[in-house]
Formats: structure tokens, sequence, C-alpha cells
């Protein structure tokens, strides 16, 4: 139930890049202020239906936990642990359950009251990792019946500045929040 959660989470966001292990970088995020309230989907974003669902992010100490309140659903969902990194001039979103090294990892930004999350176009990026790192499977890109995306066995510096150094034209915008 717990994965699915956390998938559940990662397909809300159209955006994930799947984590195995945070390592180092998770004692290292932060609470990105900015962040703390409750959000609502907005017309930006590329899963019709979520338009009205909204996410409350609510601040615990060095990390937020953050609810799914789905219209579409009776139960509330269980809560995720989230902090953000900043790298180079990007800002990404860790993901993970509570007791857990893995989870997921998405790139956003903040303008006033907007959220912008993007995702990776995972089959136009292959060619890209491929030709920058020969051989090397960490990032890879995996396609199977439950993920299709960029996947990452262990989140190092070398990883992060992967994908700083992606060229834009690999980052799509996967939704946008607009707080409340």
């Amino acid at each position: 139930m717990k994965t699915l959660v956390g998938l559940f989470v990662c397909l809300i966001l159209a955006s994930c890049i799947d984590v195995d292990d945070f390592g180092k970088f998770w004692e290292q995020g932060a609470v990105d202020p900015r962040l703390e309230g409750t959000w609502l989907t907005s017309d930006g974003s590329t899963t019709p239906d979520l338009k009205n669902d909204k996410w409350e992010l609510i601040r615990q100490d060095s990390f937020y936990v953050l609810k799914l309140l789905r219209k579409s659903e009776s139960d509330e969902q269980q809560p995720q642990l989230l902090r953000s990194l900043s790298w180079r001039e990007y800002t990404y979103l860790m993901i993970a359950e509570v007791g857990k090294e893995n989870g997921s990892l998405i790139r956003y930004t903040v303008e006033g009251s907007i959220v912008t999350v993007y995702s990776v176009d995972a089959l136009a990026v292959q060619a890209w990792l491929e030709k920058r790192q020969p051989g090397v499977k960490n990032p890879r890109v995996v396609k199977s019946d439950y993920f299709h995306g960029l996947k990452v066995m262990l989140l190092d510096p070398s990883i992060m500045d992967t994908l700083s150094e992606m060229p834009q034209e690999y980052w799509k915008v996967a939704g946008k929040f607009i707080k409340l």
C-alpha cells in the first residue's frame, strides 16, 4: 500500500524522477517557505483528472508533510515528507515516505502564488544521457507498466550536475499549482 501511495504521489506530479537512495542529500535538503500552505491544481496540469485536487503542505521542523486531498476519493492519502534541494540555479523537491531512503525528485519553480513542476522527456533525453555518459547506468531511462521516466540509484553530486546540465528542451511543464 505504501508503495502505491508513493507511486500515486509521483503520478499526481506527473514529473517525478524515481530515486532509490537520496544519500546525503536528504539531510542537506531544507524547507522552502514559499511552499507552505494549500495548493490547487490549475489548468497547467497534464493530468486532466487531477483538476480541483488539493495539496496541503504542513511544516514540521526541517521538512513538509504533504497531505493530498482528492475530490475523487473518499479516503485521505498517506502523508509524504518533502524537502527542497537547491543545486546550481535549479530547485528540486525530494519526496519520501517516513523512514524510507527512496522516493521521488521533481524540479520546480515558484513565481508569486504559482508553483510549476517539470518533467523529463525520458525518451528524448535517453540519447543525450548515453552520449554524455557512455555505459553509465545512473541515471537511466526506465519504461515499465507502472513507471516511465528517469531512475536514479544513488543521488550524488554527479547526478545533480547531470540534471542541472540537461538542456532545457528535455524539461517540460508537467503541472501548475495555485496557492489558495
